[in-house]
């Protein structure tokens, strides 16, 4: 079966979208569902502009489908992969998957993530592994037991810590921001008064709070 892999762009692609996501979540074990589905107006939001949303075509109907979101300035979130049971074994899957990365690498991200539970899901599991994908720490908390953490770093020079300075009472400082844990830290306290600290980092303003985590904010 010939699988044609095309972005979601109009409604009658999101109305399938949502079909193969409630498809999706009726196929997990109950542990793993993520609940309903939103409605096709919620989905056309979530997935425009910096985030994207891809169909696998099969022999005139919708085989499959995978969510690609932006994370942070460095990082995409692959979510949502899944294909028909009855369109499976003809690559569906692995090409959903390069699509994601690839609109990923294109937006300029470093780094793609997931989670999946390679206990239930072991083919997934196997499949991430193949495209370059491995186990990492957790980038985000989830709302299940025993998740399995992955990434693909897309560059080689990818930093995940970044040493600024920062003007507190007067002195300037050195912090080091870890962009993968999003904490912050530095060689001595500061009273909680001082937050929050800003820095820039790349041309992003990135905000400093008192129990030591930090946030990428907009201007």
């Amino acid at each position: 079966m010939a699988i044609d892999i095309q972005r979601v762009a109009s409604e009658c692609d999101y109305a399938r979208l949502h079909d193969l996501f409630a498809a999706y979540e009726e196929d997990l074990i109950p542990e793993l569902r993520h609940g309903d589905v939103p409605p096709v107006d919620e989905l056309q939001r979530m997935f425009s502009g910096e985030n994207a949303a891809f169909l696998a075509d099969g022999e005139q109907r919708a085989a499959g489908c995978i969510a690609v979101m932006r994370f942070d300035r460095r990082t995409a979130v692959i979510r949502h992969l899944f294909v028909d049971p009855g369109a499976r074994g003809a690559g569906a899957a692995r090409a959903l998957v390069t699509s994601a990365v690839e609109f990923a690498r294109d937006a300029g991200c470093k780094r793609v993530v997931l989670d999946t539970a390679k206990e239930h899901l072991p083919v997934a599991y196997r499949l991430y592994l193949s495209l370059g994908f491995h186990e990492s720490a957790p980038y985000t908390t989830v709302n299940y037991r025993c998740p399995t953490f992955m990434e693909l770093t897309l560059a080689e020079d990818l930093v995940m810590k970044v040493t600024v300075e920062i003007k507190v009472d007067g002195s300037m400082l050195p912090f080091e921001l870890d962009f993968e844990a999003h904490r912050w830290s530095a060689p001595q306290d500061f009273p909680e008064g001082s937050f929050p600290l800003a820095a820039e980092v790349d041309g992003k303003r990135c905000e400093l709070y008192s129990d030591r985590s930090f946030a990428e904010v907009e201007r």
